[in-house]
């Protein structure tokens, strides 16, 4: 469906309030702030305030269903937002846009892809601005979705070493008894007691 830059603009705000409301954010239309780059009165597409934290995220809006001259603003439009000094996103959406123009938003760090459904519930095609609320506002439950949050791995149990068994000390072999004395044939044993004795 073709909508208009206001349309578009009314479907962002819309869809941010639906989502966003209860989580206190308030959402203004068509606010005056500051200079633009170029010396001329700034005129935000939407505001979103969350008054509990005192933080704000400004967003403006580019749709373009056909070839235009809206190419030629996004290169100002990127740049003059990111002279604000505040969060700032800048949603689009639409066929109309020119490769190199859809590169350079893909890009850029402050641009969010975004065309809610006409049910407004959030999809794949909202994800970048769901990101960019997050971002401006702490939402990080919506950044970490449905993962579950890490934990160390258990550690294997590890059982005690068996105490050592020790082993008696092995002792020496008993010494052998002396074998007894050989008489040699040449032994001076009995002739000498025999010659002791004579003496």
């Amino acid at each position: 469906m073709a909508l208009s830059g206001k349309e578009y603009a009314d479907l962002i705000a819309s869809y941010i309030l639906k989502n966003f409301g209860a989580r206190g954010l308030k959402v203004y239309r068509e606010v005056s702030m500051g200079k633009t780059i170029i010396g001329k009165n700034r005129q935000l597409d939407i505001l979103v305030i969350h008054e509990q934290s005192s933080t704000v995220l400004a967003i403006e809006c580019k749709y373009q269903d056909t070839l235009g001259t809206v190419d030629e603003k996004i290169p100002y439009a990127i740049q003059d937002m990111q002279a604000m000094g505040t969060p700032v996103c800048l949603t689009y959406a639409g066929k109309g846009f020119s490769s190199g123009i859809l590169h350079m938003l893909a890009a850029c760090p402050i641009a969010a892809q975004c065309l809610p459904q006409a049910s407004l519930e959030p999809t794949r095609e909202t994800r970048e601005l769901d990101i960019a609320l997050a971002m401006a506002f702490r939402f990080w439950d919506l950044v970490v979705a449905n993962k579950k949050p890490f934990v160390l791995p258990a550690e294997p149990v590890v059982e005690p070493p068996a105490p050592a068994i020790e082993e008696p000390l092995a002792l020496p072999p008993a010494a052998a008894p002396l074998p007894a004395p050989v008489e040699s044939s040449f032994g001076a044993g009995p002739l000498f007691a025999r010659g002791r004795d004579a003496e």
